[in-house]
């Protein structure tokens, strides 16, 4: 079954609009995926009818739209951090298991596959995108100022004991 673009985030939206959990429609979603072997498109489709007990139906203009494959499939578009799609891709440029279902936003996966086959845009992202996300040089001095330096905490307190104990004589 193929679904027109932007069909997938209707069906997100009307089951957040009722009161439902996006996270166990996609859940449903996956299930239906792997059990039954349902594409993706019509996974959200019977995911949305079995939680709601309603029919989903492409009605108008989206009905006559450009299709998405059943392949599409990705996480919700709207709850992912910059941060965590620019992270989860700098993990993943060298995966080659990782698939789309993997990916925390279907931008994620686009930027991805973008940065795999072109290396202008891969070095774009190693050059510009991904240093913004690392710690300045005064962000790590204050995070290493707490660091554990391996020393004996027993052995400080029994002289602290000790020295406490000179000043009471």
């Amino acid at each position: 079954m193929k679904i027109p673009k932007g069909e997938i985030l209707k069906i997100r939206s009307a089951y957040k609009a009722r009161g439902g959990d996006v996270e166990e429609l996609r859940e449903r979603k996956v299930l239906l995926t792997v059990e039954d072997g349902l594409g993706a498109g019509e996974a959200w489709v019977r995911a949305y009818e079995a939680l709601t007990g309603d029919t989903w139906e492409i009605i108008g203009d989206a009905a006559s739209s450009s299709v998405v494959e059943d392949s599409v499939d990705g996480g919700d578009p709207l709850t992912a951090s910059e941060r965590v799609v620019v992270q989860w891709v700098f993990d993943n440029m060298h995966n080659r298991r990782v698939k789309q279902k993997d990916a925390p936003t279907l931008g994620a996966w686009g930027l991805l596959q973008e940065c795999r086959e072109d290396g202008t845009t891969r070095r774009n992202f190693y050059m510009s995108v991904w240093p913004k996300l690392l710690p300045s040089r005064s962000e790590l001095d204050k995070e290493g100022q707490f660091d554990d330096d391996n020393r004996d905490l027993e052995g400080h307190l029994e002289e602290l004991a000790k020295w406490h104990g000179r000043g009471e004589s």
